[in-house]
Order: structure tokens, then C-alpha cells, then sequence
């Protein structure tokens, strides 16, 4: 069994032996799973400015929303372990540029060279990573996390290579769903808010009497009010949850129920901005630097300060 570890995070022993339990359950199968434990960004979080915390807590957000997959398609973050056996049968890690995305693209390599055999299967034990952090100041960490969400946005490369893949292979229903969830993770960052905002802003120009628009054929504004009450309300769940876990498992002091209280408003009110400030233009410049040919990439830095020793260390 191999295990990639990101270097800054954090490992409860509890994972390898969850990992070894399922293999030892299904050990005829032992080379069609590839495993993913839960991500959590509070090693450093209260050190680091609003727009990273708040940032790196819809990255988690998302990452913990993909653990349950009907179909076990879903995509690992940063850490996960594979079979020896399954990593050669797939011809290793690819190392070119449009890779940079390893423990994204390897998983889809690893589903379409196995013809949609592999199934991910989530372990429910959380990884403790790092935000990332210069030590140079608030807007240069700022500045730092919005370079690392451009080079994540290029993960948008494995769209082309899971469509090219469809052209050499073909389709079954376990690689379709693979593509429409390559085609939904590289797509809707950077479409779905200008959805969301031109809609809303075109109702509002009605209301007030506004005239010259077309009139709308489908009205989704109040789909998208939904949407993002539900994302408000799933933040929530997800901040008790990595709060609870980082005292059980790290030992780490998350604060009394008015600091949590305070970052949830922070949350709320730095999600708008984010959006616009690093989401959209990041994943745009990322598309543009995969589609011409500018994808060299450079390391994020992460500062580490000086900690007390915890139960995770």
C-alpha cells in the first residue's frame, strides 16, 4: 500500500488502521480502491488573514461534501493511499504539466485505465493540513492563497484529458459519471456566479420597473437563493464537525462559543468576497494559462510558526 502525504499535514494513526480493516474486508478486491481520509485547515487558522480562513473553510466544505459518493467516483484532496499493485498496473504518477493536479488526476487515471473499476472509499478520519502562510504579512498571505487557488483551477486540464479519453475508450455509466463530475468540479467555479448574479441583477432591474430585457424563459434566481442558504447551513455543520475534531484529535483550543460565533459571521461575510476576489479571476487565469501553454508551477509557501505540542504531533 502506498500513502501520499502532504508534508504539512497532520496524520491520526486511526487512518492506517481503517485503511487496513477495509482491506482485510475485502481483500479479493485489495486493488480496486483507492482511499481518502477528510481534510481540515485548522493547524494555523487563527493565524492567518480572513481571506484564507475563510477560503480554506469552503475548500474543506467541498472536500467533506465529496466523502459520500453513491457510486464511490468521488476525487481525493492532497492525501490518500493505493494499492502498489493498482499504481503500477496504471503506469505510476504522470509527471507533465497538465498534472499538476496528482491525487486529482491520478485517481481518474486510475478510472479510466481500469475501465471504471476502482471505486475511492472514503475514510472518516481527518487529515490536519496547513493554510498557507508567508510570514510576510497579511496581503502577502493574501496574495499567496490566491496563486495557490489559480494553480489548483488548473486542474480544469483533466476536462480535456477525461474527453479525450471518452474519444479512445468510450463510455459506460461508472465513466460517465467520472466525467460529469471532472466537468462539474472544472466548470462551475468560474461559470455558476456570474449565473447566480446576472440573474439576480436582471430581476432586480425588472422590479423596478426596467424595461429593454428580454423577458426570462426560466426563472432560477430562486434556485440559486437555495443553494446558497443550503451551502450557508452545510458551513455550519462543517465548522462543528472540524472544531469537534480538531480538539479530539490534535488537542487544539478552537475558542469559546463567541469566537465561533465570530467566524461564522466572518464566513458569511467574506464568502460574496471571495468569490470575486480569488475564485473567479483564479480559475479564469488558470484556464487561460492551461489553454496557451503557460503551466510552470511553483510551490506555495507555508510558514510554520512556533506550536505547542499536541496530541498530534
Amino acid at each position: 500500500m502506498l500513502t501520499i502525504i502532504d508534508a504539512d499535514s497532520w496524520v491520526p494513526q486511526q487512518y492506517l488502521e481503517r485503511v487496513e480493516q477495509h482491506l482485510s474486508a475485502n481483500y479479493a478486491k485489495r486493488n480496486e480502491f483507492i482511499y481518502q481520509p477528510c481534510q481540515m485547515f485548522t493547524r494555523n487558522h487563527m493565524e492567518v488573514p480572513n481571506f484564507t480562513r475563510t477560503y480554506d473553510s469552503s475548500h474543506g466544505l467541498v472536500h467533506f461534501s465529496n466523502l459520500h459518493s453513491l457510486f464511490a467516483t468521488s476525487f481525493p484532496l492532497s492525501n490518500y493511499s493505493l494499492p502498489d499493485a493498482l499504481a503500477a498496473k496504471i503506469g505510476f504518477w504522470d509527471t507533465h504539466p497538465d498534472a499538476i493536479g496528482e491525487d486529482f488526476h491520478t485517481t481518474i487515471k486510475a478510472f479510466w485505465k481500469t475501465h471504471g473499476q476502482v471505486s475511492t472509499v472514503s475514510v472518516f478520519t481527518p487529515f490536519n493540513q496547513l493554510n498557507i502562510q508567508s510570514g510576510q504579512g497579511y496581503w502577502s498571505d493574501v496574495g499567496k492563497r490566491f496563486w495557490q487557488a489559480e494553480r489548483h483551477g488548473r486542474g480544469c486540464a483533466d476536462a480535456a484529458y477525461c474527453l479525450k479519453k471518452v474519444k479512445e475508450v468510450g463510455l459506460c455509466w461508472r465513466t460517465f459519471l467520472i466525467v460529469y463530475q471532472v466537468l462539474e468540479i472544472t466548470t462551475l467555479p468560474a461559470v455558476v456566479p456570474w449565473c447566480m448574479i446576472s440573474s439576480t441583477l436582471a430581476n432586480l432591474y425588472r422590479s423596478l420597473g426596467g424595461t429593454g430585457l428580454p423577458p426570462p424563459t426560466l426563472d432560477f434566481s430562486w434556485l440559486y437563493q437555495i443553494c446558497t442558504l443550503s451551502f450557508v447551513l452545510s458551513y455550519f455543520c462543517y465548522s462543528y464537525v472540524s472544531n469537534w475534531a480538531s480538539q479530539l484529535y490534535y488537542g487544539i483550543d478552537t475558542g469559546n462559543w463567541l469566537h465561533k460565533v465570530v467566524r461564522a459571521v466572518e464566513y458569511i461575510a467574506f464568502f460574496p468576497v471571495n468569490l470575486f476576489a480569488i475564485t473567479i479571476p483564479s480559475a479564469t487565469i488558470a484556464a487561460f494559462r492551461v489553454t496557451f501553454g503557460n503551466n510552470v508551477y511553483n510551490t506555495a509557501e507555508k510558514h510554520i510558526t512556533p506550536l505547542k505540542k499536541t496530541r498530534g504531533e
